[in-house]
């Protein structure tokens, strides 16, 4: 028995003809060209040409000749080295096209040498692989140009990789990829939090937005600005963060300069703009002073320049308050209020003043809108936003008011990038004026800047302050959609939740208690204004105080010091809450300390929270009076009668 299958030479023979005809086939529609050659690299057989001559033309010449000329040595070797068993794979031209030639050789039954020639047109490859070269190349000079530097974060293994420069931004100095957690180190500590939030939405909602946080390199503070985009698989999860950074430190310094530079141009338009008000309302007190002198028994003249002095002294006042406003240092007492009828009242008394050419339009929102605030100061801005309004349209025209409870989002139209989501009152001021000038857009809210030639620029100045001083938010935007053009203005204040409790009604003023038997109320006065302690000494002696006077904080203790060892401690403290030496609230502390039930009043020319640290010293001494200059002298007597009632 045998398993080798009978040999038919009739069927081998029509085998082979029917496989050669069948490789014809294929060797006749293939893109490539494939041939044999001999051993010194004459064509025997070839499918097509490359310079498009006939097959049959170009047998028994060496390959070589078929393309260009400057190739001949490199083809000759690649011959050479194949028949010799190294296959070899080269590049070659023929005109504008590019061939890659392999070359391998064939074994024959006869012992004969020849070699198999496979050859492809890379024309179109290799255009396209220059054209991404030299792409790479420009990106890479661009990244260069910028100073920014390539990262990419793996997450399955936490890994973040990153070129030259972003290492060198990082000062990361290891080789190889480093671990998430090692780079997030660098970042500054009061920056981390808000970079791990960053990361969180990243993985959350797939969308990455810019990044400006500090790092810390060699103890030195270094900003950095990073973005990028995420990769997904197939499956819509993302599995990698590609992205740049760039060290904008220097960019960071720039704008901080430039930022110096306008406050100091603002600090100085504020400064004429004070001095030249407050030279006005002294030229007005001192020229009526003058009169008082010149005829002091003239009692009609003297009751006119003094009604003038008073009037100057009101207008001054008034000032000072619109730039304690501004400053946000004002006293602001606060009550619970719907603010659609503190928008209604203010509208009502608005539309009798305006000329008959504005058309004065309110819309409310249907439900309430509750808020914790100053009614007067509220009102004051929306008083000033629709006067600003009215000036800007002298022809006529509409003004709109819209009031309304919203939730802000983050992309909220008319939102100020400043406010954060939340629950807000929404008051809306819309005009049909010519719109804010484009240079006037970064300092409309500076005080004494005005694009009206007779406007003292306090009003939006003070706007902005009065919220800001609310916890409130306030920005503008020239209208361009619709038939009329303009501008809008948006306030955000708080929104104050339903079932908040209300204010408890004031409660009317005290009587001054009875002092003890035999003596009056004994009163310790610091001051250090000579002018200020004055008034209030004067104030009261009228009312019959015993009183001991200090200039300062220091003279003050001194005073005490005395009266305690005499055994006569004082009942009331007036002080100044800046001083010399010491000031009022430490005083206050320490004479406390001494005689825990004095009564304490705080005087001063701005609110407690206007100086750093005050607010916790004044938290401290509880309970206490605090008025706040000017004052006359019934509030000085109500603020003596709480003071003493409170420690009773």
């Amino acid at each position: 028995m045998t398993d080798r299958v009978p040999f038919w030479p009739e069927l081998a023979s029509e085998a082979q003809v029917s496989i050669g005809r069948w490789l014809a086939g294929i060797l006749r529609y293939t893109d490539e060209f494939i041939g044999i050659l001999d051993a010194d690299g004459g064509i025997a057989y070839l499918n097509r040409t490359a310079s498009g001559r006939k097959p049959g033309e170009v047998y028994g010449q060496p390959i070589w000749q078929c393309f260009d000329d400057e190739w001949e040595p490199t083809i000759r070797d690649a011959v050479l080295s194949a028949v010799a068993g190294e296959a070899q794979c080269i590049v070659v031209t023929q005109g504008p096209q590019r061939h890659q030639l392999r070359l391998s050789r064939l074994e024959r039954t006869d012992g004969a040498k020849a070699l198999l020639l496979i050859g492809t047109d890379v024309t179109e490859s290799h255009r396209t692989a220059k054209a991404l070269t030299v792409r790479d190349e420009q990106l890479h000079l661009a990244l260069e140009a910028s100073g920014m530097g390539q990262w990419r974060w793996r997450l399955d293994t936490n890994e973040v990789m990153g070129d030259a420069r972003a290492r060198a931004i990082v000062d990361w100095t290891e080789e190889g990829p480093a671990q998430l957690q090692d780079v997030m180190e660098r970042i500054h500590p009061d920056d981390r939090p808000h970079a791990d939030a960053h990361l969180e939405r990243i993985l959350e909602t797939g969308t990455v937005l810019p990044l400006e946080a500090r790092i810390v390199v060699d103890g030195r503070i270094r900003w950095v600005l990073g973005t990028g985009r995420v990769l997904r698989n197939d499956q819509g999860s993302v599995t990698d963060l590609l992205g740049g950074m760039l060290d904008i430190t220097e960019q960071r310094a720039r704008q901080a300069q430039d930022a110096q530079l306008a406050r100091l141009q603002a600090l100085g338009r504020l400064a004429g703009g004070i001095a030249h008000d407050f030279n006005n309302l002294l030229m007005a007190m001192r020229g009526n002073f003058d009169f008082i002198g010149e005829a002091p028994t003239d009692v009609e003249a003297i009751r006119e320049s003094v009604a003038d002095g008073v009037e100057a002294i009101q207008r001054a006042t008034a000032l000072t308050d619109r730039l304690l406003a501004f400053a946000q240092r004002s006293h602001v007492p606060r009550e619970d209020q719907d603010l659609r009828e503190v928008v209604t009242r203010t509208h009502a008394l608005l539309t009798r003043v305006l000329p008959p050419r504005l058309e004065l339009t309110l819309h409310l929102d249907p439900n309430p809108v509750p808020v914790h605030i100053e009614a007067a100061a509220i009102e004051q801005v929306l008083t000033n936003l629709v006067l600003n309004a009215r000036d800007a349209m002298p022809d006529g025209g509409q003004i709109g008011i819209r009031v309304r409870r919203t939730f802000s989002g983050p992309s909220d139209a008319g939102r100020p990038t400043a406010v954060p989501p939340g629950p807000f009152a929404w008051i809306e001021v819309v005009d049909q004026g010519p719109g804010i000038p484009t240079d006037a857009v970064d300092h409309i809210f500076e005080p004494f800047f005005s694009t009206k030639r007779d406007a003292a620029g306090l009003g939006l100045a003070s706007v902005h302050g009065t919220v800001r001083q609310h916890n409130g938010f306030v920005a503008f935007e020239n209208v361009l959609e619709g038939p009329t053009s303009g501008t809008r203005f948006n306030v955000f204040l708080p929104l104050r939740p339903d079932d908040a409790t209300p204010d408890p009604a004031p409660t009317a003023p005290r009587q001054l208690p009875q002092p003890p038997t035999g003596r009056p109320w004994r009163v310790l006065v610091a001051e250090d204004r000579p002018e200020v302690l004055r008034v209030v000494v004067r104030y009261l002696e009228r009312a019959g105080f015993a009183l001991v006077q200090a200039a300062d904080g220091a003279v003050a203790l001194e005073a005490h010091q005395t009266a305690i060892r005499a055994r006569e401690p004082f009942d009331v403290a007036i002080l100044d809450v800046r001083m010399p030496h010491r000031d009022g609230p430490e005083v206050a502390r320490l004479l406390r300390q001494d005689t825990p039930t004095i009564g304490i009043v705080l005087m001063s020319g701005y609110a407690p929270s206007g100086k750093p640290g005050m607010a916790s010293q004044l938290e401290d001494l509880q309970p206490f009076s605090f008025l706040a200059k000017p004052f006359d002298e019934t509030a000085l007597l109500v603020a003596i009668t709480s003071s003493l009632t409170d420690v009773g």
